[in-house]
């Protein structure tokens, strides 16, 4: 196998097959000519990990994922200097609980199922739930459903610009629609009755829900960090 000698020079050329170089404004160079790639980083058992390829400008990570050393760190998008707000730090997915609570609390009640999963981009919260009771309990008063994964934004277009998505929901009390938004600064969603026929938009409270109640439902909203 041929090899191409590497030597030291003071900057790099356009017709180098291989050499590193330094300036003082660019610092270490390194300059490559292949008919495949320019570039290519390998480890140790010849697998290639980075490369970019012949008269392109792209880089191809080849051989794994891209993660920082330490948290909150991240990249900045469409722009060419460190601008706050274009700065992607965050993305996470994962799951969380749903409950009731009916006058802000949730004495005796008991579930066939409470599910919930969710998908965080920088302060954007998508969330996903199915919750069935089996058991009402005997708390009273107006109904939110509890446990969102992350706080909501203490700023009020976070909450009033959100909005609950009922994709199905059963045993509701005749003509309630159940709906909601996102509490600011809490982890609450604020159910609605959304009857159509209704004179005016109304909480929901315990008598509305009865003890087989069923909702699939999303929502997303503004995160406080």
């Amino acid at each position: 196998m041929a090899v191409t000698k590497v030597t030291y020079r003071s900057d790099t050329a356009a017709g180098d097959d291989a050499n590193i170089g330094y300036t003082a404004a660019e610092g270490l160079i390194l300059t490559g000519q292949g008919s495949t790639n320019d570039i290519t980083i390998k480890r140790d058992d010849d697998t290639a990990v980075l490369e970019v390829a012949t008269g392109q400008s792209d880089i191809e990570i080849t051989g794994g994922n891209i993660f920082f050393g330490t948290a909150d760190k991240g990249i900045y998008l469409g722009v060419t200097s460190a601008t706050a707000a274009n700065l992607l730090a965050d993305y996470e997915e994962g799951t969380w609980t749903p409950a009731l609570s009916f006058g802000g609390n949730a004495v005796g009640i008991s579930y066939m199922s409470a599910l919930g999963a969710y998908v965080k981009i920088g302060k954007m919260v998508h969330c996903n739930f199915y919750l069935r009771t089996s058991d009402n309990g005997s708390s009273t008063g107006a109904c939110n459903i509890t446990g969102l994964p992350f706080t909501v934004s203490n700023v009020s277009n976070a909450a009033y610009g959100s909005s609950l998505v009922t994709n199905y929901r059963g045993n509701f009390s005749a003509d309630h629609y159940p709906g909601g938004y996102a509490e600011k600064n809490g982890t609450n969603i604020v159910m609605l009755n959304l009857d159509p026929d209704a004179t005016a938009t109304s909480g929901l409270v315990d008598s509305d829900w009865t003890d087989t109640s069923l909702i699939y439902g999303s929502i997303t909203y503004r995160s406080e960090s």
